[in-house]
């Protein structure tokens, strides 16, 4: 790659509160002096992009001689997923991702160019059977990028001395879950928003809230006392089975929650158990699932699965017209928004189909286990996509450069705007529901193992689920060896 400058660095930040203020930065010139640099930034360029911060203007500048920097992004109908554009619109995040654009391409004197693809994993593959260097950075799912990284399709991004994972604009926790010892095959941050499209929240009833006299989840939820007890109380208040069959009709009577088979094994991040854990060193261990994992899975089935004033789609319960197994989001969304739930286990992404709701709704995080638990955290979905650096990269040190100045940039105003603009919609003007959005976002964490399917596991949770069986200890413990197995051969390959 072609550059007027030899980038290095050494830069640290220091926070207060959500101020940003500058340690110190390098940049060596052509004649290897160490000189420090700030890049001239062009007025006209911010609108839509926050003010550049002192850490922005932290940062190394160099000149790329107008390099294309190609970014490989899978589009979906679930997220917004857009990195470059050609020219702005009327959509503020289109606005926002255009203006971003010209302010990095100025500063580095580079060409931000965005190639979509259905099939990443075979796009990266290709180029890298046949060495050619054909995109900058990929976006691709947790479980994908670790088995391209085995394959020496991508790159450890740890090891790149231009981009600092410390940064405010990376999203530090969900980056610490899925690492494995020191590495990081796929990374998460301000820069790209399909990562926090990605996350399970509830929505609630307000009204029936109030006419129930419950607390306040926000309250809850504030007070440290948000829990699943305390959730599954509120259920059983403000369900209502209106002719005293002993069935909650969908159609008629009030449920206690509402959601989808395939969030249950996810929304058990939230008890802060996981599958696996991590050894001194970082790296996953599989020895059994622990005694409280167990614990969890058997409450979930009896609060959710079981509990008659749940409907949860995708169970072969006939209890339920039209959530039999199969059936879509929009099923149990439809209970919610016809004001016949309490809650709904819903996703970021799926928020929306809350917008014109003739009730009052609010947003908060997914509760604690139970009272012991420390604090809260926001289960992330298994499958969201971060962004990887491909091994044919000509010089890794300056793809991470522009990377992190990208996602610098960012500045929080692209997430602030989704929140505000694509998730929250009624709820935008809510202080309080974007306070609990922010929350979510800031103790998102993914669950290893569910991320790359280690032994089989989502299928295993599937099958337990679908089933209502609570024979979990004797499910994993038949394929306990492939757990084994195949994080073994990830250990390996993070070794190699």
């Amino acid at each position: 790659m072609k550059r007027t400058s030899i980038i290095s660095r050494t830069l640290c930040l220091a926070l207060a509160a959500v101020s940003l203020a500058l340690m110190a930065s390098c940049v060596k010139d052509n004649g290897g002096n160490t000189t420090t640099t700030t890049a001239p930034v062009s007025g006209d360029v911010t609108t839509g992009v926050a003010e550049t911060t002192a850490a922005y203007e932290a940062l190394p500048v160099a000149d790329f001689d107008k390099y294309e920097f190609r970014i490989l992004t899978r589009p979906t109908t679930w997220s917004y997923d857009t990195m470059a554009l050609e020219e702005t619109s009327v959509n503020l995040l289109d606005d926002i991702v255009y203006n971003r654009q010209r302010l990095v391409s100025e500063r580095l004197n580079i060409v931000m160019t965005e190639i979509n693809s259905q099939n990443i994993s075979k796009e990266i593959s290709t180029a890298v059977s046949t060495q050619t260097h054909l995109y900058d950075i990929c976006q691709l799912p947790t479980g994908t990028a670790l088995q391209s990284y085995l394959r020496g399709e991508v790159l450890d991004i740890a090891s790149i001395d231009t981009i600092d994972l410390e940064n405010p604009w990376w999203a530090s926790s969900i980056n610490n879950s899925v690492n494995i010892g020191s590495k990081r095959y796929v990374v998460f941050g301000q820069g790209h928003l399909n990562y926090y499209c990605g996350f399970y929240i509830l929505a609630f009833n307000k009204g029936l809230v109030t006419d129930n006299g419950l607390e306040s989840p926000y309250d809850c939820v504030d007070a440290g006392t948000w829990t699943y007890e305390k959730m599954y109380t509120m259920m059983k208040t403000a369900a209502r089975d209106y002719n005293n069959d002993g069935f909650y009709d969908v159609s008629e009577d009030v449920l206690g929650f509402t959601g989808h088979v395939n969030h249950m094994r996810n929304l058990m991040i939230s008890s802060g158990e996981t599958i696996t854990h991590n050894d001194a060193d970082g790296y996953p261990v599989y020895d059994g699932l622990s005694e409280r994992y167990i614990d969890v899975f058997t409450d979930f089935m009896n609060k959710f699965m079981s509990e008659p004033c749940a409907a949860v789609a995708g169970s072969p319960s006939n209890r339920y017209e039209g959530f039999s197994s199969g059936a879509s989001s929009l099923n149990y969304a439809a209970v919610f928004n016809e004001g016949r739930a309490l809650f709904e286990s819903t996703g970021t992404y799926e928020v929306q189909t809350v917008r014109d709701l003739d009730f009052e709704y609010g947003l908060v995080i997914v509760p604690k286990y139970n009272a012991d638990q420390e604090d809260y955290v926001a289960p992330v979905y298994s499958y969201v996509e971060g962004m990887t650096i491909p091994s044919t990269a000509p010089d890794p040190e300056d793809i991470g450069l522009i990377l992190e100045t990208i996602y610098a940039a960012t500045d929080g105003k692209l997430v602030t705007n989704l929140v505000g603009n694509i998730l929250h919609y009624k709820c935008s003007n809510n202080p309080t529901d974007i306070k609990m959005i922010n929350m979510v976002f800031e103790k998102g964490q993914l669950d290893i193992a569910l991320a790359n399917n280690f032994g089989n596991c989502i299928n295993l949770l599937h099958t337990l689920h679908t089933s209502q069986s609570t024979s979990i200890k004797a499910s994993f413990d038949v394929y306990k060896k492939k757990f084994i197995s195949d994080i073994n051969a990830a250990i390996s390959g993070m070794k190699s």
